[in-house]
């Protein structure tokens, strides 16, 4: 794609041909100022019916023109003149970039080609039909405008003016235009498949949703994506928007102002939102201080898990590890909360940017590899603990359930509640690696709690790692130094202990950070920015009035056999959905997957207890986003796709085995709330009740408002 200034005169040599400026005029003997394919303005009812006076995609246009359609003589536009042999096409129309065009097959096979001629109403003041008059610049820039809408629509060059000398400026008389004639797709979310594929590809080579280091491309970006009714800019503009919004207050760019008043109202939304989010983290990671995670159960003497467990020493071992964190941290920035500028690092701002925290994030993500037990998924909930302890419990589950217990009351301690982590539990230390042969429980109590010589103690904690996740990055070497620091003459109980206390700081510090590490969904500029995006625009597209059934998508409810149609954007960008596309819930499907811990999402039929739904729902998806309304409904009937009435969802029978009960609550460690299904090919939900209209009059008085009430004398 080439960018270049008109030169003067009236010829204007583009990339793909030469421009003639005489679209307005209908003359005889004139070329053609454009040859295009049909498809070029087949999705502008305007200009399909300057080209055949009727609209194709009206039902009553399309059976008068198929009336009269006959394979031996194409049908011609009433505006169109006769062809002559000159003003016929080439056979090969690959090379062709001009008028409107239809082809029929006769019976022979060949193709007969038909050419309409398209004149468009250009407002002109100089008299084009006298080809030796010279026009003026006001018509000049008209002309250039009409010729870049439809090398917008094919995708070529753009040439600027001096009343339109940059790209935001052309892509706005184009969006004007767009608007102008019409161009829309079926749902009216976009200007139709032409003109939105080809600014994704004007985006994508131009660089225009790269808006790290510009808030003036940050504008632009958003403005644009409004204009041209493109969301996946308006969703980068949007996501750097709310990320440095003081930013683009500061620059006064006069463009601001033609931002939307919805979208300037989710951006304040939004920055709101991220403030308050980092008001949360900040108080627990500038310092690395989780008062909440002792203040339970954890701090109780009286309760039957401190009689077994030892709270104390994993409290220990807690601030152990948040002391060597904030050594390692330190060291590494050269203070903590880094400092900007300083000779460890090269932030321009202070404090916990996004870079840091996604080193951070990244650390502790790598650490967690390593110590985790894939093979223990959790069995808490987002509202349930832990089970409680039985007396009759091996020493080893009294310990994962007291330590779940801790976990659960600091995920519920500061709000929004934090859903548990899939696999929470950590590998413990054991005597396995130093002992070939299994050894009674007595004896293996009594070695418990003999202390072990350096080479013995290396020997253990290697054999409570991951070792295909072992990463050799700094701060997994310095935790591996520090662990067999903290080891040193201590028994297995004791190494049992440290890692307790190890793991709660770590499970403390990696769910802290997903609702700001982790990026809106689609956003792909992300690389370097100091910046949060992570906040997404809640509402789906602005330029959709009423959009209540755009994006909605069916979910299914964890632990029932309920089915609700929500807004897609609403669960996506909910608590739920950002921990579920962070790390630890990744990984958390890789490893249940391999190890067919998960069984198909399954939904009680109401009418047959022994079968499921055997395909779940999909998603409804739009170019321009999703829905407002975040009201969960009840599970919504599906129409049949041939029939008029409504039919239960399509069954198949099943065994109703315990494996596949256990496999189901495993599924519920993994997705806590709502699970988006498939929808089969050929059903859709039914659209949610419109909302009542409301009319509100501030001068009607309490007696006229009753004057409208139905009189309700004659029914009881």
């Amino acid at each position: 794609m080439t960018w270049s200034h008109y030169p003067e005169g009236n010829r204007y040599v583009t990339s793909y041909g030469i421009f003639y400026p005489l679209m307005s005029t209908k003359l005889e003997g004139r070329p053609a100022s454009f040859r295009v394919d049909s498809t070029v303005f087949a999705e502008s009812p305007s200009l399909n019916f300057l080209a055949r006076g009727t609209d194709p995609r009206t039902p009553g246009s399309i059976e008068q023109q198929t009336r009269n359609l006959s394979l031996a003589s194409p049908v011609m536009g009433p505006a169109s003149p006769p062809l002559t042999p000159q003003d016929r096409l080439p056979d090969n129309d690959n090379d062709s970039t001009s008028s409107r065009r239809m082809a029929f097959v006769e019976d022979d096979g060949q193709d007969e080609i038909q050419e309409l001629h398209l004149y468009l109403p250009i407002p002109l003041n100089s008299d084009v039909s006298n080809p030796n008059s010279r026009i003026s610049q006001e018509d000049t820039e008209t002309l250039l405008l009409f010729r870049n809408l439809f090398a917008f629509l094919l995708g070529q060059s753009l040439i600027a003016t001096p009343r339109s000398p940059s790209l935001f400026a052309i892509f706005m008389d184009v969006a004007t235009l767009l608007s102008r004639f019409e161009f829309t797709n079926f749902d009216g979310s976009n200007f139709g498949e032409t003109a939105t594929t080809s600014f994704g590809n004007y985006c994508d080579e131009l660089h225009l949703a790269d808006v790290r280091k510009s808030r003036e491309k940050t504008i632009e970006a958003i403005v644009l994506g409004e204009r041209l009714r493109f969301f996946p800019l308006y969703l980068e503009g949007f996501v750097h928007g709310v990320g440095k919004l003081d930013e683009l207050k500061q620059l006064r760019s006069p463009k601001f102002g033609l931002i939307s008043a919805a979208t300037q109202k989710r951006l304040e939304r939004g920055f709101i939102d991220l403030d308050t989010r980092l008001r949360v983290l900040y108080g627990k990671l500038n310092d690395f201080d989780f008062p909440s995670a002792f203040a339970g159960a954890a701090n109780s003497t009286t309760s039957a898990e401190s009689k077994v467990i030892r709270f104390k020493a994993w409290k220990a071992a807690f601030m152990d590890m948040r002391r060597h964190t904030i050594q390692y941290y330190r060291q590494r920035y050269g203070s903590w909360p880094p400092k900007a500028r300083s000779k460890k690092n090269q932030f321009e701002e202070n404090g916990l940017n996004r870079r840091v925290l996604m080193e951070l994030y990244s650390d502790f993500a790598n650490l967690y590899d390593m110590l985790v037990d894939r093979s223990s998924l959790t069995t808490r909930t987002v509202d349930m603990g832990a089970d409680e302890v039985a007396e009759a419990d091996d020493l080893n589950t009294m310990t994962n359930r007291a330590l779940r217990q801790v976990l659960s009351e600091y995920d519920r301690s500061t709000p929004p509640v934090q859903p548990p982590i899939p696999f929470d539990i950590p590998q413990f230390p054991s005597l396995q690696p130093l002992q070939r042969k299994p050894m009674d429980a007595k004896k293996e109590a009594k070695k418990n709690a003999k202390k072990l010589k350096d080479a013995d103690i290396n020997a253990v904690l290697m054999g409570s790692y991951t070792r295909e996740s072992l990463k050799p990055t700094p701060f997994i070497e310095s935790f591996m130094q520090f662990e067999r620091r903290c080891g040193h003459g201590k028994t297995i109980n004791d190494l049992i202990d440290l890692r307790c206390g190890q793991w709660i700081f770590l499970y403390c510090v990696i769910q802290s950070l997903p609702l700001l590490v982790v990026d809106v969904q689609d956003v792909k500029y992300t690389d370097g920015v100091e910046y949060f995006c992570c906040i997404a625009p809640r509402g789906g597209a602005p330029w959709i009035q009423n959009d209540g059934k755009v994006a909605r998508s069916w979910f299914g409810v964890a632990g029932g056999a309920g089915v609700v149609s929500l807004p897609s954007d609403v669960v996506i960008n909910g608590v739920e959905g950002i921990y579920r596309r962070s790390h630890c819930w990744q990984v958390a499907e890789q490893w249940a997957e391999k190890d067919a811990i998960l069984a198909p999402p399954t939904v009680e039929d109401p009418y047959d207890n022994e079968s499921s739904l055997s395909s779940p729902y999909q998603a409804q998806q739009s170019s321009a986003g999703s829905s407002a309304e975040h009201q969960q409904q009840q599970p919504t009937p599906l129409l049949a796709p041939g029939g008029n009435g409504l039919t239960p969802p399509p069954v198949i029978p099943r065994t109703n085995s315990p494996a596949l009960r256990s496999r189901a609550e495993h599924r519920h460690s993994i997705y806590p709330g709502l699970e988006a299904l498939p929808l089969p090919a050929g059903v859709a939900p039914i659209d949610p009740p419109a909302r009542p209209i409301s009319r509100f009059n501030p001068n009607m008085s309490f007696d006229d408002i009753l004057k409208q009430v139905p009189n309700q004398k004659g029914k009881k």
